[in-house]
C-alpha cells in the first residue's frame, strides 16, 4: 500500500470519526434528564413521554385519571417499603390500568 493511499484512509477515517462525534453531539444535545419517562410496568415503560403522563390502551375513563395517578403514586410509595418490590411494582400497574378503565382494582399479593 502506498502512502498515498494510507494518507488517503487515514483521512476518511477521521471524517467517518468526525461525523460521528457531531451526530452524537447532536443526540446529546436533545437529551434531557428531567423528561418524564412512562413508568416500569407498562408495555412502554422507560420510554420519554411528552407530559409524564400514563397512557392506557383501551377503554379508559379521562375523569379518573388524576385519583388514579394518585392511586399509582401510593402504590409506589408503598412499594419501596417491600422487599418484592418489582413485583410489587407490577401490581401497582396493573391497579393504575384497571382504574383507569373504571374496572374492580385488585389487591396488592404480597
Amino acid at each position: 500500500m502506498s502512502n498515498k493511499e494510507i494518507l488517503l484512509r487515514e483521512g476518511l477515517a477521521r471524517a467517518r470519526l468526525t461525523l460521528a462525534m457531531l451526530r452524537l453531539g447532536i443526540e446529546l444535545a436533545k437529551y434531557d434528564q428531567n423528561q418524564p419517562r412512562v413508568p416500569r410496568g407498562s408495555p412502554q415503560g422507560g420510554q420519554w413521554t411528552d407530559d409524564g403522563r400514563i397512557s392506557v390502551a383501551g377503554k379508559y375513563n379521562e375523569a379518573n385519571r388524576a385519583g388514579c395517578e394518585a392511586q399509582y403514586e401510593t402504590d409506589m410509595l408503598q412499594c419501596r417499603f417491600v422487599t418484592y418490590w418489582r413485583s410489587c411494582e407490577s401490581q401497582a400497574m396493573v391497579r393504575l390500568v384497571a382504574c383507569m378503565k373504571g374496572d374492580l382494582i385488585p389487591p396488592f399479593n404480597y
